[in-house]
């Protein structure tokens, strides 16, 4: 290999400590912050790394999916770079576990089989895909099933770019139907993971305050789901006494008024033993690009907006992006509370993204093992429908087909600026509640990381950032 085919991934791996953009633009920049390391200016060696995870509380630590992601890139970086060429890490196996050296090899695999399908070498690349494959069951460790999604990636990504097909799997677009509508696994994953609790919590407090003391309240879901989020501010409406909630409409907008009848019959069920007067009111639309504002007709004192991880899936058609802002402008809710995944996936470079993603969904294959068992069918059926469709969006194909692109709080910030959206300050006790939240998960909880981004919430897994929670009102 020589020196430009290895700089482009080492570049992706090393880029980790890049500044950010203060005013990134929506699409694409030429370079993207890619990875956040543990491995920085000391270069410990795997002694020192051997020393830090000793832990009083909890004692011998193995290492986490994304140490392990680490010390492979660090291993990959040492034996493909030039000989004359320093490097930038100081790290071997020894020291690590028999296991810990197995997953640390097999994540170094998985980085060659890519380097060599983005310099387009797939013969190497399937011989290295067929290793990564024998030595990755989906019910193994979560490093062994990282790897086995995204080496199904990768191969999907072969036969696309030889003219085999167009790869196996389900179509991206119909992957992201599929995330768009109501599924029970979202419910599952709702219970099990912490980071999902205090999304929906921080940004119902969020809708809390901005209602106030409004008598009638019009809450306008993008993407409703299976709606648990709604019952915390069900429960805050039917307590307050003064003044008495008169009404409370939930507007879900939706394809199809099928897909949310089971929401709309336990939202309204639940609505009825709080004694609270309750509509449910779906919005058809064929795409979000289609909604107008004179849908929303329901009188009230107050309109707010909920987003969940809705907005990410436009900026590939960004028109519709926009036309849905202007939209929720013209509807001036009093709270604008929006929830996206903390990740830069919107990168032209092929390379750029696999890294950022591998590190990425390597912390929700961890977290799964934590609080999930290795042979329990719903996390099984987790990390295939949806991180590994999500997996294979993001590596598998491009152009307008790469509909999957994910961007971080700070590009968001700069978007919304466009249409007078000023960010409003979370409640403050909102990152004490995430605290308690968390803290309700047990040791497992601990591994759930709080941090504040200017006025937002980001929340993590082991300090990889994973999803922000911010709070709008257009001027």
């Amino acid at each position: 290999m020589d020196d430009t085919q290895f700089a482009t991934l080492q570049t992706a791996i090393q880029s980790f400590q890049a500044p950010e953009n203060p005013n990134p633009p929506l699409m694409p920049p030429s370079s993207l912050e890619l990875i956040r390391t543990h491995h920085h200016h000391n270069k410990p060696g795997s002694k020192q790394l051997r020393e830090a995870r000793q832990t009083p509380e909890r004692g011998f630590k193995e290492l986490s999916t994304e140490e392990v992601l680490r010390l492979a890139s660090a291993r990959f970086i040492q034996s493909s770079a030039p000989k004359t060429e320093g490097h930038p890490f100081g790290f071997v196996l020894s020291n690590l576990t028999r296991a810990e050296s197995r997953n640390v090899e097999l994540a170094e695999l998985l980085l060659s089989a890519a380097e060599k399908v983005g310099n387009q070498q797939y013969d190497r690349a399937e011989t290295l895909l067929k290793r990564c494959e024998e030595s990755s069951p989906t019910s193994g460790n979560p490093v062994e099933r990282v790897v086995h999604y995204f080496a199904r990636a990768l191969r999907s990504r072969i036969e696309r770019e030889e003219g085999r097909g167009k790869g196996k799997g389900v179509p991206a677009g119909e992957a992201l139907e599929a995330m768009m509508s109501p599924h029970p696994l979202l419910v599952t994953t709702a219970r099990v993971l912490p980071f999902c609790k205090v999304i929906q919590f921080t940004a119902m407090q969020a809708i809390i305050d901005g209602i106030g003391d409004a008598r009638r309240v019009h809450a306008i879901d993008l993407g409703i789901q299976m709606g648990v989020q709604w019952p915390i501010l069900m429960e805050h409406l039917a307590s307050r006494r003064n003044p008495p909630c008169e009404r409370l409409v939930i507007s879900a907008v939706t394809k199809s008024e099928t897909l949310v009848s089971e929401t709309r019959r336990w939202l309204a069920s639940f609505a009825e033993s709080l004694s609270l007067p309750f509509s449910f009111n779906p919005v058809i639309v064929s795409d979000m690009g289609s909604l107008k504002s004179d849908m929303f007709t329901e009188a009230a004192d107050a309109v707010v907006v909920y987003s969940s991880m809705i907005l990410y899936r436009l900026i590939v058609k960004q028109e519709k992006l926009v036309s849905l802002l202007n939209v929720l402008k013209t509807l001036n809710p009093r709270v604008m509370a929006v929830a996206e995944l903390e990740t830069s996936q919107n990168s032209t470079s092929f390379v750029a993204r696999f890294v950022e993603a591998l590190f990425y969904y390597s912390a929700f294959f961890d977290a799964l093992e934590t609080f999930m068992g290795r042979e329990d069918g719903d996390r099984r059926r987790m990390e295939s429908e949806f991180f590994g469709e999500g997996i294979r969006s993001v590596v598998a194909v491009e152009g307008e087909e790469r509909i999957v692109r994910k961007v971080r709080i700070s590009v968001w910030r700069s978007f919304f600026g466009r249409f007078r959206a000023e960010e409003v300050e979370l409640n403050r006790w909102a990152e004490y509640q995430a605290g308690l939240i968390v803290g309700g998960f047990g040791s497992g909880g601990r591994d759930c990381t709080i941090e504040v981004d200017g006025k937002a919430l980001i929340v993590g897994w082991k300090g990889t950032p994973l999803a922000s929670i911010s709070a709008w009102k257009f001027r």
